[in-house]
């Protein structure tokens, strides 16, 4: 199920929820911020070091105003995907377009697998995400009482930082209806942020100089392979330049009207935001549906 439908009419929010929750079916769930009122999911989302988190208001529990936006572009990505535990689908509303471009980009991450060559297939089968974020302070008890409710394992480090490891998630699935096998990336890890800014910029060479997404550059967050087994998997550098190389080749860009709806396969379908003019952009996410990736993984 990935769709786009023009000319909605939608005036509030809760319009918007209702249209996800009774028109379609679907359940609102929100991978970070579960069960949480606006207000608090916003503060959360921003509550970090340095706020480098984003300026995303929550409408109410499950719906985001998407944040403003700079001259960057990010790295494809399906929703949530630092946990294994995520929607399975997303839905966007575009109540006012941006003044220039800003499309939303979207990725068939099964047409992607299938044209990976057969030694990078063979490699990346069976490997699981690995992430891993480095305190820039002592954490607090408000630090503390936060990730206490996340999958975390902390590590003080010599130089008294604090590194947070999630749990492992896999990096191949299986789609639970066609069978076919998909990658599941998340690029708003510092130590691959380059390598996706360079594919970026090659592939949309008529979009003049691109910006780093200032998320991933900002954020001590890394992120590796491991096999089931916890063995690291060597991912060279190379390797992750042809790997968003590949990601950003397979784009289709939607150009948003006001009214636009579009409802996204988030295990199938990858997404990112392109480059372009804010002005007065306003974009609404719900995600829905939970999903976990542990049971469908290409082992």
């Amino acid at each position: 199920m990935s769709c786009t439908k023009r000319g909605f009419k939608l005036q509030r929010h809760y319009e918007f929820h209702e249209l996800i929750e009774h028109h379609f079916q679907l359940e609102p769930w929100h991978t970070f911020t579960p069960k949480k009122s606006g207000w608090f999911a916003s503060f959360i989302r921003k509550y970090n070091e340095n706020r480098t988190g984003d300026d995303r208001p929550y409408l109410n529990c499950n719906t985001v105003q998407l944040g403003s936006v700079e001259n960057s572009i990010q790295g494809p990505h399906v929703e949530g995907g630092l946990h294994s535990t995520r929607s399975r689908y997303i839905a966007l509303f575009c109540q006012e377009p941006a003044n220039h471009v800003l499309e939303t980009g979207f990725n068939n991450l099964e047409k992607i697998w299938s044209h990976f060559p057969v030694s990078v297939q063979q490699k990346y089968l069976g490997a699981w995400n690995h992430f891993s974020y480095i305190s820039t302070r002592k954490l607090n008890l408000f630090d503390r009482f936060l990730l206490n409710k996340r999958p975390f394992r902390f590590n003080k480090q010599p130089n008294k930082e604090t590194k947070l490891t999630l749990k492992r998630s896999p990096f191949v699935v299986i789609h639970p209806n066609t069978q076919k096998l998909m990658i599941q990336p998340w690029a708003f890890a510092n130590n691959t942020n380059s390598f996706a800014h360079q594919a970026a910029q090659k592939s949309f060479k008529k979009r003049g100089k691109l910006q780093l997404d200032p998320t991933a550059n900002c954020m001590q967050l890394s992120w590796e392979l491991f096999t089931h087994e916890g063995e690291k998997i060597e991912w060279t550098d190379q390797e992750k330049q042809h790997f968003f190389e590949a990601l950003y080749h397979d784009a289709l860009l939607l150009q948003w009207q006001k009214g636009d709806v579009a409802l996204i396969d988030n295990i199938k379908i990858a997404h990112w935001r392109m480059n372009g003019k804010q002005g007065q952009r306003k974009l609404m996410q719900i995600q829905a549906n939970v999903f976990n990736a542990d049971r469908h993984a290409a082992l």
